[in-house]
């Protein structure tokens, strides 16, 4: 969800400064958990996203109960010509996966979402390829036949 979510902000010409995350419970026993965390810099890129939003998983989580919703959202959302990095930042390394993140961008605009896709959602449990011929989290009105052999 992270990865499609930055990918989405990169389409949009927009940028983060702060991911949140919401994590509902199957069967209502534990009550909602929720969190968000500033990021050190207002980026697009996939890599800063994911490891905030893996931090506020792994804090907030209550890994005893299975889940039944799972959201993230964006706040502090404004135009990529805002973008700041501190001095710390490797500019060339962002620089590359900006690179690597618009190619993958214009790849699953051209051939399908599911043209690229990270190795994660080939594993039994990886939903993205079916949810990729959803619309508005529906079926599209036919039977999905990704996956099923």
């Amino acid at each position: 969800m992270a990865i499609n979510g930055a990918g989405e902000l990169m389409k949009r010409k927009l940028i983060t400064g702060k991911v949140g995350i919401f994590v509902g419970y199957s069967m209502e026993v534990v009550a909602p958990t929720k969190g968000s965390l500033r990021l050190g810099v207002s980026t697009a890129l996939a890599s800063f996203i994911v490891e905030a939003a893996l931090k506020i998983y792994d804090e907030t989580t209550d890994r005893s109960v299975p889940i039944r919703h799972l959201g993230l959202c964006f706040e502090s959302v404004c135009d990529e010509g805002c973008e700041g990095y501190d001095l710390f930042t490797n500019f060339e390394a962002v620089e590359k996966e900006k690179k690597v993140q618009q190619t993958v961008l214009e790849i699953q605009n051209r051939f399908g979402k599911n043209a690229v896709l990270p190795a994660v959602n080939y594993l039994p449990e990886g939903t993205q390829r079916e949810r990729n011929g959803f619309i508005g989290g529906h079926r599209a009105g036919y039977a999905d036949k990704i996956g099923k052999s």
